[in-house]
């Protein structure tokens, strides 16, 4: 592993040193948890799993393809709020509060396309 600048900018260093070992671990737990979480893999085949809802008998009144820019859209919305959040909250209220609104939204997601069958 190169170290340069006395080893002040290596992985190993934010990983070990007392100053920046809690908030690096933190990022990897976080990035961690959303490739387990399947974040990815939704935006990846987000064309084969509502063309999979609309085969099963779901019914939307957006295409697929508005549902992908949808997913995409909704995203860049997510990165804008972010941005501007981070000057206002704290990081927990942040971190809790967003999981909590993202699992409330995903609860809704989930409810409304079994009550479309």
């Amino acid at each position: 592993m190169a170290q340069t600048n006395g080893g002040h900018d290596s992985v190993w260093h934010a990983l070990t040193h007392p100053d920046q070992r809690n908030s690096s671990w933190m990022c990897v737990l976080v990035a961690l948890f959303n490739t387990i979480a399947g974040n990815g893999i939704v935006n990846i085949f987000s064309t084969l799993i509502f063309d999979g809802i609309t085969r099963m008998g779901g019914v939307s009144v957006l295409t697929t393809k508005q549902e992908n820019y949808l997913v995409g859209f909704s995203g860049l919305i997510g990165a804008i709020l972010s941005f501007w959040s981070v000057t206002y909250f704290s990081r927990r209220t942040i971190f809790v509060g967003g999981h909590l609104i993202m699992g409330v939204l995903l609860f809704l997601v989930g409810y409304f396309i079994e009550s479309r069958q």
